[in-house]
């Protein structure tokens, strides 16, 4: 079993895709340093995303079948997912009880609030939600203490009341991105390994979409409910197949320029709520960071976002019809 125990727990959109790729085609390297970045057959993906959602489904068959084979592992054991950020403290008793380790590691990217909404935003659509920026802006404000976006701080409080403070390091994640690998670097620092002896490839592996695209999926998941399928991945990897077509048809970019046409200036300008818990979390956890806190009162940030309504025009509306109808032609009912 291991002798130190090393979990990254996201959040989403700071990388942790990028920096699970990185771990993954490096575990040679760690193995010779007696550190085992964590594989499964059936892992599917670069991230311990089903060790995560046993806990958070409690599935408690699939989550014993996987500490059983991490119990089987030499030296360090490094987990990561950022779906460990949005369970609850007794599935982190559980996941804590679970282990047999010397110095636990938990390992938090901070960044900044006003970024980290829209982004999640849009991760969220990408997985199959219908609902629009707007709402997702407003259910957040309104309920700030119960989110894990601006009121990150509850997620650490409850990983440190388990773990124990000694447990906890933060990156910055804006400190971070301003060196080259910076934020590959700063992990493996906290792991306690040289980066320079490691390949990192700055390549983006989950890159955002625009915000017309993100439209058009968000509408697309609603036509995708409306035929009772849920949509979740799938219709993304769909669109995004789609989308690398060498010739795509002109209905398409007449959908786009409607959307275009739609264009609203938005501007998450300064708010009493998030500058709120954006200092609470720099004051109350800075002996955490292991990198330069790079707390700071942001400008305005103004985006070109689609209008509310844009979606209701006869023509968006044969326009979205035909392209679900190319995406999923086995449902015709629409």
């Amino acid at each position: 079993m291991s002798s130190d125990f090393f979990l990254h727990i996201g959040p989403h959109k700071t990388a942790s895709t990028f920096i699970q790729k990185t771990l993954f085609n490096n575990k040679d390297i760690l193995a010779k340093n007696e550190k085992t970045y964590f594989e499964m057959p059936d892992q599917g993906d670069w991230g311990h995303h089903k060790l995560a959602d046993s806990l958070r489904h409690n599935n408690d068959d699939l989550f014993q079948g996987i500490i059983k084979r991490t119990q089987k592992t030499i030296g360090d054991l490094i987990i990561s997912s950022e779906n460990f950020d949005s369970i609850s403290l007794s599935q982190i008793k559980k996941l804590y009880s679970s282990f047999d380790f010397n110095s636990p590691r938990i390992i938090y990217y901070k960044r900044s609030a006003k970024e980290l909404l829209l982004s999640t935003w849009q991760e969220n659509i990408k997985h199959g939600e219908t609902y629009s920026w707007r709402y997702y802006l407003s259910e957040n404000l309104m309920r700030p203490f119960n989110s894990n976006v601006l009121n990150g701080g509850q997620i650490i409080e409850k990983y440190e009341s388990v773990f124990g403070s000694d447990s906890i390091s933060i990156i910055d994640f804006h400190s971070a991105m301003k060196q080259k690998y910076g934020i590959m670097t700063e992990f493996l620092k906290v792991l306690g390994e040289n980066p320079h002896d490691y390949s990192i490839y700055e390549k983006k592996v989950n890159q955002s979409l625009s915000f017309i695209d993100v439209e058009i999926l968000r509408t697309l998941n609603m036509l995708s409910i409306r035929q009772g399928i849920a949509p979740r991945h799938e219709l993304r990897d769909k669109y995004l197949l789609f989308l690398s077509q060498p010739k795509i048809n002109c209905e398409y970019y007449e959908l786009r320029e409607i959307l275009n046409n739609s264009l609203e200036p938005f501007t998450l300008s300064d708010s009493f709520t998030i500058d709120f818990f954006e200092k609470n979390f720099h004051s109350k956890f800075k002996k955490y960071f292991v990198n330069s806190a790079s707390y700071f009162n942001q400008d305005s940030l103004i985006y070109q976002l689609p209008s509310e309504d844009w979606h209701l025009s006869k023509d968006s509306i044969r326009l979205l019809c035909w392209l679900y109808r190319e995406l999923c032609p086995k449902n015709q009912n629409i």
